[in-house]
């Protein structure tokens, strides 16, 4: 969780120093409930603009980029989504 928590930290700094137009509102953290079906929300929601830089907060693979598919993610918008950790990397 330590480990979660400093990478959070970091992509929010290391993404305000990119950023062009001031602070970035986060719509819904992880984790948080989500207002949509059951659950929780597996990932961070950052509003900026486009053409905004994103920068990861340590090395992985992009998964995916682009609009949400409706049969397996849910919510909408343009988005990233970054694979930082292997199962086999995890002990």
């Amino acid at each position: 969780m330590k480990k979660i928590s400093f990478c959070l930290l970091l992509a929010v700094f290391l993404a305000s120093s990119c950023a062009t137009h001031g602070p970035f509102y986060v719509g819904i953290p992880y984790g948080a409930a989500v207002p949509y079906g059951e659950g929780r929300h597996p990932g961070i929601d950052f509003d900026i603009s486009i053409g905004t830089p994103i920068i990861a907060c340590s090395d992985g693979e992009i998964i995916y980029i682009g609009e949400p598919d409706a049969k397996e993610r849910d919510g909408g918008g343009i988005f990233v989504e970054i694979s930082h950790v292997r199962w086999r990397d995890v002990a």
